[in-house]
């Protein structure tokens, strides 16, 4: 019964509920050489102000979230957006991944990451084209 109760006041009030980051692209991948030619659009208006285990509409009344974007791999432009955004779009050389790190802070100091891959299609070797590209 005492260990009981020390590990209750050892734990003390549960922590506060943590934002939850997400993020998508369109497209989810470009084709191998790509050579900047593709928008890609990186999303974070899914991302909430608190975690949960559905996905759920945005509340209008929490207060903004606050998005950091850090984009390695593949080289990259921006072409529209900020790094601090909830939006983006930018467009890779094709050459390798574009790895995507997405945090988003709240208001409270809660802060949640999510990682995020534009992977690179290789083309068919019969047509020379990347599966879903455009004739």
């Amino acid at each position: 019964m005492l260990a009981a109760a020390a590990f209750s006041a050892a734990c003390g009030a549960p922590p506060e509920s943590a934002p939850s980051a997400v993020v998508t692209s369109d497209p989810e991948s470009v084709c191998l050489g790509d050579g900047f030619a593709t928008p890609i659009v990186l999303d974070a208006s899914d991302s909430a102000p608190r975690l949960t285990l559905v996905p759920a509409p945005p509340d209008p009344d929490a207060p903004p979230l606050r998005y950091r974007w850090t984009l390695s791999g593949s080289r990259w432009v921006l072409v529209e957006g900020v790094l601090d955004g909830e939006r983006l779009v930018v467009a890779i050389e094709g050459d390798r991944p574009l790895h995507v790190e997405l945090s988003v802070s709240d208001a409270e100091g809660g802060t949640a990451t999510t990682d995020h891959t534009v992977a690179v299609t290789l083309p068919d070797p019969a047509s020379g084209r990347c599966t879903g590209s455009d004739p």
